[in-house]
């Protein structure tokens, strides 16, 4: 039964809109991994490379670095605690409500992709990509077998689950004022 699940759930994320799109990147942008407070974590390295759409992807080298396990762990302690339908001030919808509420739930079982940058007043923040339990590659589900030494593929790269519901979501997080900012799920890059 569990196969079944498995092989559905790929085929849907391969062919429906709730494809995983990944950037390719060198051996020199594969994140480390760490555990922390329950949580999985991925700290890229400061030259790994971010989505076009995203404005941390227009910063010079010298705006961007790599987070240390002591930031991440700063921004994981404060997460149980966000508000996330009080973070951005849009108007909400039932639709943010409901991923809001299954975030909060869930929100031990993401993996966590962390990226540093300085904002314009050179305070340090870090974009956090969640994850939830979504199949990343057919090596990662047992489709596939792992070539010796095989990274999975969310330590090797910025994914973005389009479609993909309370499963995938990012926020930011000022490491200067111990704030959360921009918070956005799925598709909603306006802010949810």
């Amino acid at each position: 039964m569990r196969i079944f699940f498995l092989l559905a759930l790929l085929s849907s994320v391969l062919v429906s809109s709730a494809t995983a799109q990944v950037i390719d990147t060198s051996k020199d942008t594969i994140a480390t991994r760490v555990q922390l407070l329950g949580a999985d974590c991925a700290l890229f390295p400061a030259v790994a490379r971010l989505p076009a759409w995203l404005p941390e992807n227009k910063l010079p080298p010298s705006r961007r670095f790599t987070p240390t396990t002591s930031q991440a762990a700063a921004a994981e302690q404060v997460m149980a605690t966000v508000q996330l339908l009080q973070v951005n001030s849009t108007p909400k919808t039932r639709r943010d409500s409901t991923y809001a509420r299954n975030i909060t739930q869930q929100l031990g079982q993401y993996y966590r992709q962390y990226f540093g940058f300085y904002n314009r007043r050179k305070q340090p923040c870090l974009l956090i990509n969640f994850l939830g339990d979504v199949a990343f590659s057919a090596e990662d589900i047992g489709l596939r077998l792992k070539p010796p030494g095989y990274i999975p593929q969310w330590l090797r790269a910025y994914l973005f689950i389009g479609g993909g519901g309370a499963n995938h979501w990012s926020i930011y997080y000022n490491l200067t004022t111990g704030k959360f900012y921009q918070y956005w799920h799925s598709l909603d890059l306006s802010g949810g």
